[in-house]
């Protein structure tokens, strides 16, 4: 399987259709009834609990600004290299400082757990 991640709007797809295999569910109310989405493509809104959110919410990538483009990078290098990736290496893999990289490694070690596969990224 084949993915193109050329751009933030690639990304936020696939994160969506991984995420909402049967539709849109809202993370604040877990409705499904209405949900309507913003003409940006990015945004939603829940017609039963009135809350605005992204396909991030509820997610490790919830309180991130980076792009999810470095997001699924980091994901590829982590997972993709047997003895693992520091942070000083992801950071220069991925243009960010350290201390963001070391923040994502976190993030993605703590998903990638063995107990954490039931929960959402």
């Amino acid at each position: 399987m084949s993915f193109n991640f050329d751009d933030e709007q690639a990304c936020i797809d696939h994160l969506a259709k991984i995420r909402w295999k049967n539709g849109v569910v809202c993370p604040h109310c877990l409705s499904k009834r209405k949900i309507h989405k913003f003409s940006d493509n990015r945004r939603y809104k829940c017609a039963d609990c009135r809350k605005q959110f992204t396909v991030r919410v509820g997610t490790i990538f919830e309180d991130s600004r980076l792009p999810l483009q470095k997001w699924f990078m980091a994901f590829h290098l982590v997972t993709s290299q047997e003895a693992g990736v520091s942070s000083l290496q992801l950071s220069k893999e991925i243009s960010v400082t350290q201390k963001t990289a070391w923040m994502m490694l976190e993030r993605i070690r703590r998903i990638l757990q063995v107990n954490s596969f039931n929960k959402p990224l």
